[in-house]
């Protein structure tokens, strides 16, 4: 098997053969031109040939490039094949990818509501640290937040969302706050901005067109389940997002001492991407339930 160019290089080669440029085969991989066009020359030099001919902003197969290409092809057309086939006689099985943070605060206090609907449909659940980044194969649906979802039929707007403070019924008991300016000196819960645009006090008190003499942020957080928690154990006032933080309003683990609230990100919101064109019935049940879900969250 060492005789055989690795399956990343062989994937590379495909998308670049099919693009026939180097840069979309790039963002199609999540990879930059330079990265591809490093692997497709050392390919060449295992192989002791050109694969491709480079010409003035153009790019064609060789002879070779094209007897590879059609090999590579078949092979992967192959391989998928028999994935699916494979993922066919799985069961129901229902792969959804989000963040932790909307998966644990969003997803979990609604799964008793779905396991009473679709009793014969199992969810498995894949969990990043961010919005950015591929999406596995394997997934059935994706639900990313961001500016805008793509202009398909496959992907669908779930809701935007407000942030304002929060903070837990004991914290109220010990501080004071029942108007803005009194958050001047008192201890505050921030998430890093490069985890989390549009989420920091700075933003939210010139939204809100409030002065805070002294912001004392005494934790920083790059985690917003993290921030949260904090907030429930009275560590301080976070800022929260309305759509995440519903469930620990509704018990009574954080109270909302403020009315002033600004959209996140204007624009912005969570969509729902399903990531096949024909869907099982099962993956189509678990999109329109999660439709449902966050149209009665939105009312």
């Amino acid at each position: 098997m060492n005789r055989i160019p690795a399956p990343n290089t062989l994937i590379v080669f495909e998308a670049s053969a099919r693009h026939l440029n180097f840069t979309k085969a790039g963002i199609e991989l999540h990879l930059t031109q330079a990265a591809i066009s490093k692997q497709i020359i050392q390919l060449e030099a295992r192989l002791r040939v050109p694969l491709f001919v480079r010409a003035h902003r153009s790019l064609l197969l060789t002879a070779q490039g094209k007897a590879l290409y059609q090999t590579v092809v078949k092979s992967l057309g192959d391989i998928a094949a028999t994935v699916a086939e494979i993922k066919s006689l799985s069961g129901k099985l229902v792969t959804l990818a989000s963040t932790a943070a909307f998966a644990t605060l969003w997803l979990m206090p609604r799964l008793h509501d779905f396991r009473q609907q679709h009793p014969d449909i199992d969810l498995r659940f894949l969990a990043t640290e961010r919005n950015l980044g591929p999406i596995p194969d394997t997934t059935d649906l994706a639900i990313r937040y961001g500016n805008a979802g793509p202009t398909d039929a496959n992907c669908h707007p779930l809701f935007s969302g407000e942030i304002f403070p929060v903070c837990s019924p004991d914290f109220m008991k010990r501080h004071t706050l029942h108007r803005p300016e009194q958050l001047d000196g008192m201890p505050l819960l921030e998430l890093t901005t490069e985890h989390w645009q549009g989420m920091d006090w700075e933003l939210w008190l010139r939204l809100t067109r409030l002065e805070a003499s002294k912001v004392n942020i005494k934790y920083f957080f790059n985690d917003y389940v993290m921030l949260q928690r904090a907030a429930e154990l009275g560590h301080g006032v976070g800022l929260a997002w309305s759509h995440l933080c519903d469930e620990s309003l509704q018990t009574g683990r954080l109270v909302a001492p403020l009315r002033d609230k600004v959209a996140v990100n204007p624009g912005s919101g969570y969509y729902l991407l399903a990531m096949t064109q024909q869907s099982r019935a099962e993956v189509q049940a678990v999109q329109q339930w999660l439709l449902k879900q966050a149209q009665d969250s939105s009312t």
